[in-house]
């Protein structure tokens, strides 16, 4: 955990300090960003806001674009129904 909560939070800007400024700590380690609903006390959002440069566990998609599929269509799920 980098720091305590952010309560009273009003801007984005500010938790992109945040962001920023943990990675300039650590910039050889996952940043996760974690958001709460302040009324239901329940985590309503997370998602991955830096990935260490060293990271090989992700190899980004190439050569593929939506809708491509041996079966053809342009997409839109269903397995070539």
């Amino acid at each position: 955990m980098w720091k305590l909560p952010m309560y009273g939070c009003t801007s984005p800007d500010e938790v992109l300090a945040e962001v920023r400024a943990c990675t300039r700590a650590f910039p050889d380690c996952f940043i996760r960003v974690a958001g709460f609903d302040n009324i239901k006390q329940v985590q309503c959002s997370s998602f991955l806001a830096h990935r260490p440069a060293n990271d090989r566990t992700f190899q980004p998609v190439s050569g593929r674009q939506v809708g491509d599929s041996p079966s053809g269509g342009g997409g839109g799920g269903g397995g070539g129904w």
